[in-house]
């Protein structure tokens, strides 16, 4: 259990063509307004670790591909290099200045 809001080694795991498998009931995913994690990495609620390995063992070889092969994307398209992940944070505080303007440059409702 990692001590930050998350772990470089989830990074690790992706870049190597692995599948995230998460437990905890309070991980707070990189990014996790822009990318839909449930695409390529598995949520396990703590109070349910019992049933991971049985739940593991059920998904099927296709999934786990898609899984991986999502999550391989993922990985090279935005953190693949200095270069990508600069660009995903530079575009994530475009958006949120972006939304901030909109949000205050609209007139306030009369009361």
């Amino acid at each position: 259990r990692g001590d930050g809001l998350h772990s470089f080694r989830l990074l690790e795991i992706m870049s190597a063509g692995a599948v995230p498998v998460i437990i905890s009931d309070t991980a707070m995913k990189p990014y996790a307004d822009l990318f839909d994690w449930s695409r390529f990495s598995i949520d396990v609620k703590e109070a349910k670790v019992n049933t991971l390995v049985p739940y593991l063992r059920g998904l099927t070889h296709a999934h786990w591909q898609r899984l991986r092969d999502t999550g391989r994307c993922v990985y090279e398209k935005f953190w693949g290099s200095e270069e990508d992940m600069l660009r995903l944070a530079l575009g994530t505080v475009q958006r949120r200045i972006e939304a901030t303007n909109r949000l205050c440059s609209a007139t306030p409702s009369e009361k």
